[in-house]
Protein backbone atom coordinates (compact mmCIF):
# COMPACT_ATOMS: atom_id res chain seq x y z
CA UNK A 1 0.00 0.00 0.00
CA UNK A 2 1.27 3.45 -0.84
CA UNK A 3 -0.20 6.52 0.87
CA UNK A 4 0.59 9.88 -0.68
CA UNK A 5 0.53 12.87 1.66
CA UNK A 6 -0.78 16.16 0.21
CA UNK A 7 2.68 17.78 0.48
CA UNK A 8 3.88 15.28 -2.15
CA UNK A 9 5.71 12.85 0.11
CA UNK A 10 4.51 9.27 0.40
CA UNK A 11 4.58 6.34 2.80
CA UNK A 12 4.96 2.76 1.61
CA UNK A 13 4.05 -0.31 3.59
CA UNK A 14 2.21 -3.59 3.80
CA UNK A 15 0.61 -5.61 6.56
CA UNK A 16 -0.39 -9.25 6.73
CA UNK A 17 -3.51 -8.24 8.70
CA UNK A 18 -5.23 -4.85 8.64
CA UNK A 19 -8.48 -3.70 10.25
CA UNK A 20 -10.17 -0.30 10.42
CA UNK A 21 -13.46 0.51 12.15
CA UNK A 22 -15.35 3.80 12.54
CA UNK A 23 -18.62 4.77 14.24
CA UNK A 24 -20.42 8.01 14.99
CA UNK A 25 -19.49 9.58 18.33
CA UNK A 26 -20.52 12.87 19.93
CA UNK A 27 -22.91 14.51 17.43
CA UNK A 28 -22.42 18.01 18.89
CA UNK A 29 -18.73 17.86 17.95
CA UNK A 30 -19.37 15.99 14.69
CA UNK A 31 -17.10 13.30 16.11
CA UNK A 32 -16.31 9.79 15.00
CA UNK A 33 -14.63 7.09 17.04
CA UNK A 34 -12.11 4.91 15.22
CA UNK A 35 -9.96 1.84 15.74
CA UNK A 36 -7.11 0.65 13.52
CA UNK A 37 -4.89 -2.43 13.80
CA UNK A 38 -2.08 -3.73 11.58
CA UNK A 39 -0.08 -6.89 12.27
CA UNK A 40 3.22 -7.98 10.75
CA UNK A 41 3.52 -4.63 9.00
CA UNK A 42 6.62 -3.93 6.93
CA UNK A 43 7.67 -0.52 5.70
CA UNK A 44 11.06 0.80 4.65
CA UNK A 45 9.77 4.27 5.60
CA UNK A 46 8.97 3.12 9.15
CA UNK A 47 12.32 1.29 9.37
CA UNK A 48 14.05 4.49 8.31
CA UNK A 49 12.13 6.56 10.89
CA UNK A 50 12.82 4.19 13.80
CA UNK A 51 16.24 2.84 12.85
CA UNK A 52 14.85 -0.69 13.32
CA UNK A 53 14.48 -3.21 10.51
CA UNK A 54 11.74 -5.54 11.76
CA UNK A 55 8.02 -6.23 11.28
CA UNK A 56 5.74 -3.98 13.32
CA UNK A 57 2.41 -4.25 15.05
CA UNK A 58 0.37 -1.06 15.22
CA UNK A 59 -2.88 -0.45 17.08
CA UNK A 60 -4.76 2.74 17.80
CA UNK A 61 -8.16 3.94 18.82
CA UNK A 62 -9.52 7.39 19.39
CA UNK A 63 -11.78 10.14 18.12
CA UNK A 64 -11.74 12.67 15.31
CA UNK A 65 -13.84 15.81 15.80
CA UNK A 66 -15.32 18.20 13.26
CA UNK A 67 -15.51 15.41 10.70
CA UNK A 68 -18.40 17.25 9.03
CA UNK A 69 -15.86 19.87 7.87
CA UNK A 70 -13.90 17.27 5.93
CA UNK A 71 -15.01 18.01 2.44
CA UNK A 72 -13.63 19.51 -0.71
CA UNK A 73 -12.31 18.62 -4.11
CA UNK A 74 -8.75 17.94 -2.98
CA UNK A 75 -7.10 16.53 0.12
CA UNK A 76 -5.51 19.90 0.98
CA UNK A 77 -8.98 21.51 0.80
CA UNK A 78 -10.42 18.78 3.04
CA UNK A 79 -7.62 19.19 5.61
CA UNK A 80 -7.92 22.99 5.53
CA UNK A 81 -11.67 22.83 6.16
CA UNK A 82 -11.06 20.49 9.10
CA UNK A 83 -8.30 22.74 10.50
CA UNK A 84 -10.40 25.91 10.23
CA UNK A 85 -13.31 24.15 11.98
CA UNK A 86 -11.01 23.33 14.92
CA UNK A 87 -10.81 19.61 14.22
CA UNK A 88 -8.81 17.41 16.57
CA UNK A 89 -7.49 13.87 16.40
CA UNK A 90 -7.38 12.28 19.86
CA UNK A 91 -5.58 9.03 20.49
CA UNK A 92 -7.00 7.22 23.50
CA UNK A 93 -4.34 4.59 22.94
CA UNK A 94 -1.81 4.20 20.18
CA UNK A 95 0.85 1.53 20.22
CA UNK A 96 3.78 0.49 18.07
CA UNK A 97 5.84 -2.64 18.66
CA UNK A 98 8.79 -3.08 16.32
CA UNK A 99 11.79 -5.18 17.29
CA UNK A 100 12.92 -4.00 20.73
CA UNK A 101 10.75 -0.86 20.52
CA UNK A 102 7.51 -0.95 22.49
CA UNK A 103 5.75 2.42 22.55
CA UNK A 104 2.32 3.57 23.67
CA UNK A 105 0.92 7.09 23.42
CA UNK A 106 -2.17 9.07 24.29
CA UNK A 107 -2.91 12.66 23.36
CA UNK A 108 -4.39 15.07 20.87
CA UNK A 109 -3.14 16.45 17.56
CA UNK A 110 -4.45 19.15 15.27
CA UNK A 111 -3.12 21.14 12.32
CA UNK A 112 -1.71 24.62 12.98
CA UNK A 113 -1.93 27.74 10.81
CA UNK A 114 1.23 26.74 8.92
CA UNK A 115 -0.35 23.36 8.08
CA UNK A 116 1.95 21.39 10.40
CA UNK A 117 1.03 18.96 13.15
CA UNK A 118 0.46 20.62 16.53
CA UNK A 119 -0.17 18.96 19.87
CA UNK A 120 1.20 16.55 22.41
CA UNK A 121 1.31 12.81 22.84
CA UNK A 122 2.25 11.38 26.22
CA UNK A 123 4.66 8.61 25.33
CA UNK A 124 5.56 5.54 27.35
CA UNK A 125 8.25 3.48 25.68
CA UNK A 126 10.99 0.96 26.11
CA UNK A 127 13.67 0.03 23.61
CA UNK A 128 14.02 3.62 22.34
CA UNK A 129 17.83 3.52 21.97
CA UNK A 130 17.83 2.69 18.21
CA UNK A 131 15.36 5.49 17.51
CA UNK A 132 17.41 8.07 19.41
CA UNK A 133 20.65 6.90 17.83
CA UNK A 134 18.98 7.17 14.41
CA UNK A 135 18.58 10.90 15.07
CA UNK A 136 22.06 11.36 16.57
CA UNK A 137 20.86 11.61 20.18
CA UNK A 138 22.67 9.78 22.95
CA UNK A 139 20.20 7.46 24.73
CA UNK A 140 21.53 8.77 28.06
CA UNK A 141 19.51 11.95 27.45
CA UNK A 142 16.46 9.99 28.61
CA UNK A 143 18.06 9.39 32.02
CA UNK A 144 18.82 13.10 32.33
CA UNK A 145 15.31 14.04 31.21
CA UNK A 146 13.77 11.64 33.74
CA UNK A 147 15.93 13.03 36.53
CA UNK A 148 15.08 16.66 35.70
CA UNK A 149 11.40 15.87 35.25
CA UNK A 150 11.29 14.04 38.57
CA UNK A 151 13.05 16.82 40.45
CA UNK A 152 10.95 19.60 38.90
CA UNK A 153 7.83 17.59 39.58
CA UNK A 154 8.74 17.38 43.27
CA UNK A 155 9.28 13.65 43.31
CA UNK A 156 12.25 11.36 43.21
CA UNK A 157 13.10 9.95 39.81
CA UNK A 158 11.71 6.50 39.16
CA UNK A 159 14.17 3.62 39.29
CA UNK A 160 15.58 2.60 35.93
CA UNK A 161 13.28 0.06 34.38
CA UNK A 162 14.23 0.56 30.76
CA UNK A 163 10.91 2.33 30.29
CA UNK A 164 10.53 6.06 29.87
CA UNK A 165 7.57 8.40 30.08
CA UNK A 166 8.02 11.63 28.17
CA UNK A 167 5.89 13.98 26.10
CA UNK A 168 6.25 13.86 22.32
CA UNK A 169 5.45 17.40 21.21
CA UNK A 170 4.62 18.92 17.84
CA UNK A 171 5.10 22.67 18.03
CA UNK A 172 5.72 25.26 15.29
CA UNK A 173 7.04 22.65 12.90
CA UNK A 174 9.39 21.04 15.40
CA UNK A 175 9.24 17.59 16.93
CA UNK A 176 10.31 17.34 20.57
CA UNK A 177 10.84 14.40 22.92
CA UNK A 178 10.89 15.30 26.61
CA UNK A 179 13.64 17.87 27.16
CA UNK A 180 14.91 17.63 23.57
CA UNK A 181 13.33 20.19 21.25
CA UNK A 182 13.94 20.35 17.52
CA UNK A 183 14.45 16.59 17.21
CA UNK A 184 13.17 16.91 13.65
CA UNK A 185 11.71 19.64 11.48
CA UNK A 186 8.27 18.73 10.25
CA UNK A 187 7.19 19.79 6.77
CA UNK A 188 3.70 21.16 6.21
CA UNK A 189 1.12 18.43 5.57
CA UNK A 190 -0.25 20.41 2.63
Amino acid sequence: MKVTIPNGSSFNGRADKFQFHMRQGNQDQHAYDFALAAADAMSSDLDDATGINAPATLQTNGTITQANAIGGATIPQMLEGWRVAGGTLTFENASLVQGSLNAQATGTLRIDGTHRLDGRLDLTASGLAPVLQRYGIAPQILDIGGLIGGLLGGRAPAPRTGQIRLPLTFDRGQLGLGPVRGLALLPPLY
